[in-house]
């Protein structure tokens, strides 16, 4: 681990010069003097404060932290002198609920001597609010049975704050959302989603889906060709698809989909939104029409209009503005379960 996180290049006087720092994991003073710490910190975790530790963990049990950067009070809540020789002093900010937990796996990662990565609630000791930290703490073997090694902690409480408002906007929205494997279940849905099919909640669709073109699709062969479409373009919007409801019913909705591809290239799962439309195409066809057809596109590329960027909407003003704003950036990102 280095404290410069990767060799860096900056500007200066019309010259780029190269920035490094040593890279010894063993050498307890690895990079701490560097007067980009901070600022590499900054650029790893930009959303929230970002400290780096060193730990000394003894085989008496005691625990110290020789060194932290400056703005380790910015994430901990702590001043860093209260801490530095007796590091158990955090642990009574811990949530009464994360408080088990937390001590379990780090005692059990020390005792293996591996990574201790965990995501866990503190609480302010002054104002007692709530705040959401990710932890990192790599163990090497020291002197005799010490371990020593060095330490990320980062301030995620906004993350969690602005997954809990898209998870909560998913909800409540008119929009459905869903996440299927290729070979036809659902692995996720929302609850406009679960409402759009017939069901009552997600997990009573979850639990009802077996076969996706039988159940879900009225005409049985056209996810076959959907398939075909995603794995040949990666994605297709605004494709008008009748659907098949609980109880045999049907709905059309304006999909958004695409393929999620993993590390090495290949093909995951399908995830997707879709609007209700099924008052639109009622409406249109008893005009000998079908308007939405014309808005298909496939890709991401390519000279599609703007409309065709987001299913359409059942209110006069379109899909909520707010998912339209943050589908892209935000919503492909996020797992539809709920937040630990």
């Amino acid at each position: 681990m280095s404290t410069d996180i990767s060799p860096q290049l900056r500007a200066s006087g019309g010259r780029r010069r190269k920035h490094t720092c040593s890279w010894r994991p063993q050498d307890a003073t690895m990079g701490e003097g560097c007067p980009r710490l901070t600022q590499c910190l900054q650029e790893l975790h930009p959303s929230g404060p970002c400290a780096l530790i060193r730990f000394h963990l003894r085989s008496d049990g005691g625990a110290t932290l020789p060194f932290a950067t400056a703005n380790y009070e910015d994430v901990q809540f702590l001043p860093y002198e209260t801490v530095r020789q007796d590091a158990h002093t955090v642990f009574p900010l811990l949530h009464p609920e994360d408080f088990d937990r937390v001590t379990i796996s780090m005692t059990q990662a020390a005792r293996e001597i591996r990574p201790w990565l965990s995501e866990y609630r503190i609480l302010h000791p002054q104002t007692g609010k709530l705040h959401w930290l990710r932890t990192c703490l790599v163990p090497h073997r020291g002197t005799q049975d010490d371990l020593v090694g060095y330490g990320l902690q980062a301030d995620v409480t906004a993350e969690k704050q602005l997954h809990a408002a898209v998870l909560d906007l998913c909800r409540r929205t008119s929009v459905g959302v869903f996440r299927t494997t290729m070979q036809g279940r659902y692995l996720s849905v929302n609850q406009q989603f679960a409402n759009i099919c017939g069901y009552d909640s997600p997990e009573d669709l979850l639990s009802a889906s077996v076969d996706i073109s039988t159940q879900f699709y009225m005409h049985q062969g056209e996810r076959k060709v959907l398939i075909d479409l995603l794995k040949t373009h990666g994605s297709v919007q605004r494709y008008a698809l009748e659907t098949r409801t609980k109880h045999g019913g049907s709905r059309w909705v304006s999909l958004n989909t695409r393929v999620v591809k993993n590390a090495k290239g290949n093909i995951d799962c399908c995830e997707g939104c879709c609007a209700d439309i099924t008052e639109e195409v009622l409406r249109g066809l008893a005009q000998g029409r079908f308007a939405e057809m014309t808005h298909t596109s496939f890709g991401t590329g390519g000279d599609a209009p703007q409309e065709t960027e987001k299913p359409a909407g059942t209110a006069p003003d379109g899909l909520c503005h707010l998912l339209t704003y943050v589908r892209d950036a935000i919503l492909w990102r996020l797992s539809l379960s709920e937040p630990r």
